[in-house]
């Protein structure tokens, strides 16, 4: 058998060695090394002898490729068809084997496996001889036991061929196995469950290989093979299929399929689902894809033309101050009269169409400013400092030389000088005028005398903020004396409300953070940005477009700045977990942790031991404890509780603290902060209730998903 045939689509061959020694004469030991499935059927239906193909070489084809005997079936007869496509007789005998299926759904021999049929199994005739271009039937006949356990058993029948004698020392045994799965009859229950699905998460372009695992707790196996039962991942909108295969019952297997033409840039959510018997099981991963390398090109190439686009203008503009100079220099050399002729015909040379005269500021031709404007083929726009359009401001400085330049280009006019020539010549024959020229260059035009007039309103705060404790004390009045009173009466409330709040068992917990983004009437100056920025702004629409379609950016800037958590608290224990509805943060065993609602705890998600815990409603109340004054503001209510409201000061801090005169009900910080142009402030409220609710029965080994859709 040394020309062996394999059948391009029907089956594999399990192959044994025999090993002769040497100096053992004619004895040959067969060991079985594999068995497994044919992965196409061929037609049951017998067929006369002249339709079987034949190949030169050894062949071998069975139908069914898998028996599979359900339970009402249990006590007919089986019968298998087996073809020889080869050219040579086949001498088969059958053995049979317990079997296992391994992770990647291969068949593995064994010796003894759960579930084996071994001992229920007779298959005639066990010997058998086939000629070329024929075909044969074999029996299945099953016996069951009386007690055997409900659901299914396994079987491999395996039809061996005898090793040839060759020249060396080692022969192989060739043979076709078919796994029978018997299922006994009984109350039986199919539970596939899918456990775990996989992929890389980041994806610079090209296919995805998506793998998936299940797992079969039930009494029976569960096939995926045939139209309609194969398994699916729905992945963008797009349905990738799985090759067949089938779970064999207490076995965990894994699946892999290549999604080939993903999207080019995506954030995409792949899911695979599995219903049986009404129960349903799902799993899904995220993959992020991005082509990298095409964005990389794409930036160099931008920033390539933004390069060469400037070289290209500083060398424009080089050229022209070039030309400039010499033009200057030959005119040093002539007599004045020659020398404005030279310029004069220099300027009136024909060049593309001038510029606008708000780009120029120049005349009608008679003052050269060189070629760096004349030449340059984009028309500029006048704008003013931060890219703001229009007119310039009253009182800038090339409003104010106006009248100068019109003096300047008269002289020009009357003795031919160049513009330089003649603006020199008119500051060297100015008169210098004190008064006028002093109020024209003080950086303040306004008058002095307005300035002196005009109202303060700071004097009247800076009288109050400079009364002296003797000025206080003179006052005496009984308001002042209550009011001192009071104050130090609230101080000693907050303190011991806080730290009765801190030794109370446990508490359900709120926390609100709104951010103001306050900007100012008048905005300062902004520069208009440029090619490069508008471009770029551009592609981040795309991008975001591409990447998360009908998202609206309003809206998660809206759930940036304002904030809502819920959660529970311990407050004895000195631990809480809070959702923010996708991101949730704990406090377990003095450690921190924050990250994606749900996940466990762990190094990935805990936070630094120097990060800033200012958001920490735990060392918030701690603080209050170290108050150093309070007053009283009012009352309100919250929730169903009436409360006491006091303005409280921590060191530097201002809080707002509810209080019921037991425990603190609510409290409240502001922070403030100011840019160039803007003013921000961030309230962060902590609303505390229901004190005593049991917490033990929370999950306290991940973070909190209370809020967060699942």
């Amino acid at each position: 058998m040394r020309n062996v045939h394999r059948l391009e689509k029907c089956h594999r061959w399990a192959r044994a060695l025999c090993v002769r020694p040497p100096a053992v004469g004619a004895a040959i030991m067969a060991a079985l090394v594999a068995g497994a499935a044919v992965l196409c059927a061929v037609p049951a239906a017998a067929a006369p002898a002249g339709d079987v193909p034949q190949h030169p070489g050894t062949g071998m084809a069975i139908s069914p490729p898998r028996l599979v005997v359900p339970a009402g079936q249990v006590t007919k007869v089986q019968r298998l068809e087996i073809e020889n496509r080869g050219s040579v007789p086949l001498h088969l005998h059958v053995e049979l084997s317990a079997f296992e299926e391994a992770s990647d759904v291969s068949t593995v021999l064994r010796a003894s496996a759960p579930y084996s049929a071994v001992r229920w199994i007779k298959v005639v005739p066990g010997n058998l001889l086939i000629m070329p271009g024929t075909k044969r039937f074999v029996q299945v006949r099953i016996h069951v036991p009386a007690r055997a356990e409900p659901g299914d058993h396994y079987v491999e029948i395996i039809f061996m061929a005898p090793p040839v004698a060759g020249r060396g020392n080692i022969h192989i045994a060739e043979g076709l196995g078919v796994p029978v799965l018997i299922t006994v009859p009984g109350p039986v229950i199919d539970n596939v469950r899918v456990t775990r699905l996989t992929a890389d998460r980041f994806s610079a372009g090209g296919a995805v290989l998506i793998t998936a695992t299940l797992h079969e707790s039930g009494d029976v196996h569960h096939s995926f093979r045939g139209a309609g039962e194969r398994l699916t991942a729905v992945a963008d909108g797009s349905r990738l299929l799985f090759p067949p295969f089938t779970v064999l019952r207490g076995t965990t297997v894994s699946v892999s399929t290549r999604w080939d033409n993903p999207p080019a840039v995506c954030v995409c959510h792949i899911t695979v689902s599995v219903v049986t018997d009404g129960h349903r099981s799902d799993a899904s991963v995220t993959v992020v894809i991005f082509p990298v390398a095409k964005a990389i090109g794409g930036a160099a190439a931008l920033t390539g033309l933004s390069l060469a686009f400037l070289f290209a203008s500083r060398r424009m503009r080089s050229r022209g101050r070039r030309g400039g100079q010499a033009r200057w220099g030959r005119a040093a050399s002539l007599p004045p009269a020659k020398a404005s002729a030279l310029l004069y015909h220099e300027s009136r040379r024909s060049r593309p169409p001038a510029l606008s005269r708000s780009a120029t500021h120049a005349g009608s031709g008679d003052e050269d400013k060189g070629h760096r404007l004349a030449r340059f083929p984009w028309k500029f726009i006048s704008r003013r400092p931060g890219g703001v359009r229009g007119a310039w401001p009253k009182g800038h400085r090339v409003t104010r030389d106006h009248a100068r330049k019109q003096a300047i280009r008269a002289r020009m006019a009357a003795t031919g000088e160049p513009y330089s020539v003649a603006a020199r010549a008119l500051d060297a024959a100015a008169p210098v005028a004190p008064g006028p020229v002093a109020a024209e260059s003080a950086p303040n035009p306004e008058p002095a005398a307005d300035v002196e007039s005009a109202p303060n309103p700071e004097p009247a705060a800076d009288a109050e903020f400079a009364a002296t404790p003797e000025s206080i004390a003179d006052a005496g009045a009984p308001a002042d004396a209550e009011r001192v009173a009071d104050s130090a009466g609230a101080l000693a409330a907050v303190i011991a409300c806080a730290s009765r709040t801190l030794t109370a068992p446990s508490a359900r917990i709120e926390i609100r953070a709104d951010t103001d983004l306050g900007r100012d009437p008048v905005p300062a100056l902004r520069r208009r940005p440029g090619l490069l920025g508008r471009l770029t702004r551009r592609a981040a629409k795309a991008a975001l477009g591409r990447v998360a379609p009908g998202t609206d950016p309003a809206e998660y800037g809206d759930l940036f700045l304002h904030q809502f958590g819920a959660g529970f608290i311990d407050l004895a224990g000195g631990r809480y977990l809070i959702d923010y509805g996708g991101w949730a943060q704990a406090l377990v065993d003095g450690r921190r942790f924050s990250g994606l609602s749900g996940e466990p705890l762990g190094p990935r998600y805990e936070n630094r031991p120097g990060r800033s815990r200012r958001d920490d409603p735990l060392d918030a109340l701690g603080r209050l404890r170290s108050a150093t004054a309070a007053r009283w503001v009012g009352g309100d209510r919250v929730r169903w509780t009436t409360c006491r409201v006091a303005a409280t000061t921590v060191g530097q801090a201002e809080y707002t603290v509810w209080i019921d005169g037991t425990r603190i009900q609510r409290f409240q910080t502001v922070e403030r902060g100011s840019g160039r142009s803007a003013r921000a402030t961030k309230t962060e409220t902590v609303e505390l209730w229901d004190f005593g609710v049991p917490v033990d029965s929370l999950d306290w080994s991940r973070l909190p998903n209370f809020r967060t859709p699942r």
